[in-house]
């Protein structure tokens, strides 16, 4: 897919915070993750309880200290989530 890079924020600023306020969080998490805003994909991903894709997304963060920081974050949500 070929798009004018300077756009791609602008756009992704402005489109994935309006899907999460009408609770569209996989578009948005989708989005994010094309764009390779991880951290912004994985909080999308909690939100719906998507384990396994949060995990994925949380593999392309780096440096390595954030990544294991996100995957800590996903399983505690998880655990919760079970114990709620």
């Amino acid at each position: 897919m070929n798009f004018a890079k300077n756009k791609v924020n602008d756009v992704v600023n402005i489109l994935g915070p309006r899907l999460c306020m009408i609770q569209k969080w996989e578009s948005a998490a989708e989005i994010y993750e094309a764009v390779t805003y991880y951290e912004k994909a994985i909080e999308a991903w909690l939100e719906v309880k998507k384990w396994d894709r949060a995990m994925e997304v949380a593999q392309q963060v780096r440096p390595m200290e954030m990544k294991n920081v996100w995957m800590n974050k996903i399983q505690q949500k998880k655990k919760e989530s079970y114990v709620a």
